[in-house]
């Protein structure tokens, strides 16, 4: 049996690499999103409610 293993040279950008780095930056962008939309959520509900 022969195990096949495609490994990228250091240093040298890769698809696996790529692929990689836009799943970390879209999972990022979504908790930033929803944190974002969290604190707006808040605020407005604050400020319907009259709370201090």
């Amino acid at each position: 049996m022969t195990v096949v293993v495609r490994v990228a040279p250091v240093g040298v950008p890769g698809r696996l690499g790529e692929v990689d780095a836009v799943k970390h930056w879209r999972a990022l962008i979504v908790l930033g999103t929803a944190q974002f939309l969290m604190v707006l959520d808040t605020s407005v509900m604050k400020s319907s409610t009259g709370w201090r």
